[in-house]
């Protein structure tokens, strides 16, 4: 009978090989511990004593047992493990498994039953016995009520039964017990022995040491990286590629392609962009005539590359050796072999270097690079990578005269080299730490996707088009990057006044004035693209900034 008065079907099964992995499964579930394979071996080898129950031919429970030979010859059954399934306790089961261990010492003359408290794990109320003072408890059925019947006390490796008797008493004859509702407690609380409270204090105390173990663990292992800018290095042409803004007008007057209109709009050009009287252009845009070729091309990017590179590994001793992550961005200039792979067959990197080589993408390309390198350095601990933005004129020199590609020769040659790194032992010599890094897309809308554009004009000459819609569009992005940069950088003030706004304008109506946060209370200094006074300007009204406060350069 089970609990309630209903009948159950409880059958018990030996554990032989074929079905020794429902053991190992069954123990898995019950205890904390993992059990090798000296347990299995010692569980086959007591034969009958190790049984497997079944509840309705589902397997629910086990009892493992062990025999030991004592001086003299007799053999003694250590119990090694006894469990039932959380679903299937009070059925029982419990009481069927230890019965059978004890009417089988009976049948063959087995005078000693013991456990060890130190080893014993008993799972029927999810808890671990390992030390302490066990107490069984046999609970038998009459009249239709549970009542008590006997209660024996027992301390950790002490026989089941009296020393001065060595033949087990017939629990089963002499209190009919036909069902088990608990076989097993641990003293806790009440009236017990102080030394079993002080086990099971030092017990909770560590296990919430080992929990508190692996939280931090688990923190450590998951927060982000730091990101540190250890250095980095611009590189400065020879004397002899430096071309005044007259030296430029007059070489492109010379190559006989450009009308006199389109040499005067280039000159307005060069006047209004904020060109200076030391600008540096390649040597193949400065010959006369102009050579652009691939050989030029090439020569052009290592000559910039290389030089800055050794500026930025001079400045900051690290060997090429040391670089683990290599990211090389050039709009442009594309050849095969690749630009990452120049600087690292020049430098012979080491062969498990992570390389990527980024190419049109644009002004924000070394933003991007930046952005890579930061996730890269995440997964790649104590490492530095090594970032270069630049850009290649040679190939890119537009000598037609369609005035929305005459913008693009303006463009300069320039290269610049950045080694960022995760090594907590950089911090104390880096620059910068990197806090955020926000990106927006804006590749979905047709307008903002073609309004840098590489493409032939009429004539087949080759050359970048800028449309009339790049400034509204720039604009457009550089807001919705500061949207979503503000609430990462933002005083809780400035954020709350925004959304205080925001509230007014939407749900109740109010006639207020989107209010703009000042972000000069996140930031000290702004460094933002020079692509273009307009695009600068609509940044400036933007974040609302005060002409006293910003500084463009003319």
């Amino acid at each position: 009978m089970g609990a309630g008065g209903r009948e159950v079907s409880i059958s018990l099964d030996g554990v032989r090989d074929k079905n020794l992995m429902q053991l190992k499964k069954l123990n898995t579930a019950l205890f904390p511990v993992r059990y090798n394979d000296k347990y299995y071996a010692d569980a086959l080898a007591s034969g009958e004593f190790t049984k497997l129950a079944y509840y309705c031919d589902i397997c629910v429970g086990s009892i493992a047992c062990r025999l030991e030979k004592k001086e003299g010859g007799a053999v003694r059954v250590y119990i090694m493990t006894l469990g039932v399934l959380a679903p299937y306790r009070g059925l029982g089961v419990g009481s069927k498994l230890l019965n059978h261990v004890l009417d089988l010492c009976m049948k063959q003359n087995i005078g000693e039953v013991f456990f060890s408290s130190k080893s014993l794990y008993v799972s029927f109320a999810g808890l671990e016995f390992i030390s302490g003072i066990l107490f069984f408890s046999v609970f038998v059925e009459r009249e239709s009520k549970i009542k008590l019947s006997k209660m024996t006390q027992l301390e950790a490796n002490t026989p089941l039964v009296p020393p001065s008797e060595r033949k087990l008493p017939d629990f089963k004859g002499s209190v009919k017990l036909n069902g088990c509702s608990s076989i097993v407690h641990i003293f806790a609380p009440g009236p017990f022995s102080s030394l079993g409270a002080s086990q099971i204090q030092s017990f909770i105390c560590d296990r919430l040491l080992d929990l508190l173990v692996f939280l931090l663990t688990v923190y450590f292992l998951r927060r982000p990286r730091s990101v540190y800018l250890v250095n980095f290095s611009c590189y400065k042409p020879d004397d002899e590629r430096k071309c005044t803004r007259k030296i430029f007008v007059e070489r492109s007057g010379l190559t006989g392609t450009f009308t006199n209109e389109n040499l005067q709009f280039q000159q307005k050009i060069l006047e209004r962009s904020g060109l200076g009287e030391s600008t540096y252009l390649p040597e193949a845009v400065l010959r006369v005539p102009p050579n652009p070729c691939m050989a030029e091309a090439r020569k052009e990017a290592e000559t910039v590359m290389f030089g800055a590179i050794d500026q930025l590994l001079a400045k900051t001793t690290l060997k090429p050796k040391d670089i683990g992550i290599l990211i090389v961005n050039c709009s442009l200039f594309n050849p095969t072999p690749s630009l990452s792979a120049m600087v690292i067959n020049h430098y012979k990197l080491r062969g498990n270097i992570v390389s990527y080589n980024l190419g049109g993408m644009g002004c924000s390309a070394g933003l991007i690079s930046i952005d890579l390198a930061k996730d890269l350095l995440q997964v790649h601990p104590s490492t530095y990578a090594l970032v270069i933005s630049m850009e290649n004129i040679t190939l890119n020199w537009y000598v037609g005269n369609e005035r929305s590609m005459l913008v693009s020769n303006s463009f300069v040659s320039e290269e610049l080299p950045i080694l960022l790194s995760n090594k907590r032992s950089e911090r104390w010599r880096s620059k910068y730490r990197l806090v955020h890094t926000v990106r927006t897309h804006k590749g979905s809308d047709d307008k903002c996707f073609s309004c840098v554009t590489q493409m032939e004009d009429s004539t087949g000459r080759v050359g970048v088009s800028l449309s009339k819609d790049l400034m509204a569009v720039a604009g457009d992005a550089l807001k919705t990057n500061i949207t979503t940069l503000g609430p990462l950088v933002l005083p809780a003030s400035e954020q709350l006044l925004f959304f205080a706004t925001l509230v007014g304008r939407k749900l109740f109506k109010m006639k207020l004035k989107p209010y703009i946060p000042d972000f000069k209370l996140a930031f000290e200094h702004f460094c933002i693209h020079a692509g273009g006074r307009a695009v600068l300007m609509n940044w400036r009204r933007t974040l609302s900034c005060r002409s006293g406060i910003w500084s463009l350069q003319e």
